[in-house]
């Protein structure tokens, strides 16, 4: 919506062919291979200045082929959901959840994490937080993989290519003189 940026979501696909795989054996080309096929869907809605809400959802299905006899498929899902108050100008404070499952393996992790931050300046921002538990995989990048204390920088880079991302306010129209 070019007249409101409360609400931005982004619906994706990935095909992989032999993700993270090095061909270092005898055997490629000969019934071994994988595959992934990755479904996202992405939102952030922001009512206010003060709160934002983002979450993601994710699908993965994976084939595997060890030889033209053994081959195995899994599915697993992901979910992310994340609150952000900003306190001030300059304080945050954000809470996040995560969820990763393999039904087929009746297999379930859930990662907590708390965190507040402070902008340096409005595109970079230094955090402090705490995780509980950890929810690591390849298509949620950016997460801790042990619990515990973390650390970090955030930064947003904006106007890259003369003004891509920001919106040019609209110059004022005329209007018809009205008449007494």
């Amino acid at each position: 919506n070019p007249v409101s940026d409360k609400f931005n979501a982004l619906l994706s696909y990935q095909y992989r062919n032999n993700p993270s795989t090095i061909p270092d054996t005898l055997l490629l080309g000969s019934g071994t291979g994988s595959l992934d096929h990755v479904f996202a869907a992405e939102a952030i809605y922001a009512p206010s200045w003060r709160w934002e809400f983002y979450s993601k959802y994710t699908a993965r299905y994976s084939r595997t082929a060890l030889s033209s006899n053994f081959i195995n498929s899994s599915v697993v899902y992901l979910g992310q959901l994340r609150a952000a108050y900003r306190l001030g100008y300059r304080m945050d404070l954000a809470g996040e959840v995560r969820l990763i499952g393999q039904p087929s393996v009746s297999y379930y992790e859930t990662g907590l994490a708390l965190e507040t931050g402070y902008y340096l300046t409005p595109d970079l921002r230094f955090y402090l937080g705490y995780s509980f538990g950890s929810v690591d995989d390849r298509d949620f990048t950016g997460y801790r993989s042990k619990g515990g204390p973390y650390v970090g920088v955030a930064l947003k880079l904006n106007e890259l290519f003369s003004g891509f991302g920001r919106q040019r306010v609209a110059p004022p129209q005329q209007q018809e003189a009205q008449g007494t």
